[in-house]
């Protein structure tokens, strides 16, 4: 019966079509794969053989057959094949020498008037691919990348020990969309299996700050699970970035951070980069890229918005730097937007501290000549101090540094500076402060005011050579003596009691001998004396001893109280 039926389907006519079946089937090696038909249940027979004729020109036996309920063939009955219902052909075990042409015969029925149709099917074995897609030397095994170039290179992309061999190309997307360019593909065979490789020149000569490469496989066998790859190419070369302007930014430590990017909510291109403040060969490292509609992290905990702008929900000191954001709209050329981004901690108590005070406003009582010491605590960024007058460039007092330091701890800064001031005038008040300074000090906008109220002592009083001008001398000597000498004599007639009669004052401030506008140059009082002598004795006598007081100058700007010494 098996002969007759092989013997009908050689003699009739054939019909060869592709209508019920799938031309090329891909199965994977070592697994259970399926020759694809779907005939109808109205026919007589489905026959499957080797489309290789046999050696000698017999006819060749059937591999596997149905017909009606019957199946069969050396394939069936040895396990290797089976037949399903619709016809389709059944590998139990996909091995290499399955890697061939198959031929099946639909019988309609026995009368050898009805043509018979004759199928010729392909079986292509594959492998599992360790990466579906192509890869990119220099991106891991990311479908996109992004690489900084410096020099000319040669990139490359691959598809790895595949099976069939899988053609890749490079494809270039511009503005105006994709544009072919010339690379080089070159296939190697392993055993089993193939690669197949690809490779361009991008040279960085006047090449744009960012070019936009496809790597792109022909894959009839749906075996890639992408069938392009993105490579984003950055050419350092470029200066763009370097001449950006950057916009000061402070963000406090454990605060949400968010950067807007200048029209980034349509660009086909979007980069996100960051120079760390703590890498000391200042390298760029790319934060986020968008090709599209694909977005690649590069660090987990940075977000991007659907408008382009960055997000980071809590910063830490590791984020402060330069952060650039690099938007392509396909239409003009890239936009970058630019942020100087520092982390700043308030400093603990939230002024600076000056000695002797307890707040950011106080009074110090000094001398003429002393010394000042300010401080700040847990600060971040690091500031510097300075005293100075709150006059602005006032002659009236001088500093000079005795002491500075700066240290670090946890991130955060200690400054403390001492100096030594001298008053240059005779003032009462002498306002000064202590503010921060250096690239941050606007920032905080931190001052303690102090105002000095100064004092004199006995290491502010010294002689000097600008005394009680002589022509005071000359003329109040005279008019005192007969006064002095009228007041003994009625005081001896109208004694009624002790007291003083004669006083002169003497107002001096226009000479800056003292600070008030008039002092007591000497007081005569007027006691009762015996005699003119010695009323003339204890006279001169009060009288040198005072001129002698009043010849003085005070440093200071303070108010002395000069008392006589009295004889």
């Amino acid at each position: 019966m098996y002969f007759l039926q092989i013997k009908l389907i050689m003699m009739g006519d054939s019909v060869m079509t592709d209508e019920e079946c799938i031309s090329v089937n891909y199965l994977q090696l070592g697994r259970r794969g399926t020759v694809h038909c779907n005939f109808s249940l109205e026919v007589f027979g489905i026959f499957w053989y080797n489309s290789s004729q046999s050696p000698d020109g017999s006819i060749p036996s059937s591999i596997a057959f149905i017909a009606g309920s019957t199946m069969g063939g050396y394939g069936y009955e040895s396990g290797e094949y089976n037949i399903s219902t619709n016809g389709s052909l059944i590998i139990n075990n996909v091995r290499l020498r399955d890697d061939k042409d198959f031929t099946v015969v639909k019988l309609s029925s026995l009368n050898i008037s009805v043509p018979r149709v004759v199928y010729t099917i392909s079986v292509v074995t594959t492998v599992h691919l360790e990466n579906p897609f192509p890869e990119i030397d220099g991106c891991r095994d990311a479908s996109t990348c992004f690489l900084e170039l410096t020099d000319t290179t040669l990139l490359s992309c691959h598809i790895r020990n595949s099976r069939p061999a899988i053609p890749v190309e490079w494809i270039e997307i511009n503005m105006n969309g994709y544009t072919n360019t010339t690379s080089l593909l070159r296939v190697e065979q392993h055993d089993l299996t193939f690669t197949s490789t690809a490779t361009i020149v991008f040279g960085v000569n006047d090449a744009p700050l960012l070019t936009l490469f496809v790597c792109q496989a022909e894959d009839p066998a749906n075996l890639l699970h992408r069938k392009e790859s993105l490579l984003l190419v950055e050419d350092r070369g470029n200066p763009a970035l370097e001449h950006s302007q950057p916009n000061r930014k402070y963000v406090h430590f454990g605060d949400m951070m968010s950067l807007d990017c200048i029209n980034a909510s349509h660009a086909s291109i979007l980069v996100w980069k960051l120079q760390c403040a703590e890498d000391a060969f200042k390298q760029r490292v790319n934060l986020i890229h968008k090709i599209f509609t694909h977005t690649e992290y590069s660090r987990e905990e940075f977000r991007l918005y659907d408008n382009g702008s960055l997000s980071l929900d809590s910063i830490g000191m590791s984020h402060e730097g330069i952060y650039y954001c690099i938007a392509d709209e396909s239409e003009t050329d890239e936009v970058i937007t630019t942020y100087n981004v520092s982390v700043y901690v308030n400093p603990v108590p939230l002024y600076l501290v000056v000695d002797g005070c307890n707040s950011s406003t106080c009074r110090l009582d000094v001398s003429m000549n002393g010394e000042l010491s300010c401080a700040v605590y847990g600060i971040r960024p690091k500031v510097d101090l300075e005293w100075r007058s709150q006059h602005g460039d006032s002659t009236s007092i001088s500093f000079s540094q005795v002491e500075r330091w700066t240290d670090s701890t946890e991130g955060v800064s200690n400054s403390f500076l001492k100096v030594k001031f001298s008053i240059n005038e005779m003032v009462n008040n002498v306002p000064v402060e202590c503010r921060t300074v250096g690239e941050d000090s606007t920032f905080f906008n931190l001052s303690t005011k102090v105002d000095l109220s100064v004092h004199a002592d006995s290491e502010d009083v010294t002689e000097t050579t600008n005394l009680v001008p002589l022509w005071i001398v000359l003329c109040v000597v005279p008019v005192l003596l007969p006064l002095k000498v009228l007041g003994v004599l009625l005081n001896e007639r109208f004694s009624s009691k002790n007291t003083c009669l004669v006083t002169v004052l003497v107002c001096v401030d226009h000479f800056h001998v003292f600070p008030q506008s008039c002092h007591l140059l000497f007081r005569l009082p007027l006691f009762r004396l015996p005699t003119i002598t010695k009323t003339l004795i204890t006279m001169f006598g009060g009288y040198m001893d005072q001129s002698a007081t009043s010849a003085i100058r005070y440093k200071g700007p303070s108010q002395p109280n000069i008392v006589p010494r009295e004889s």
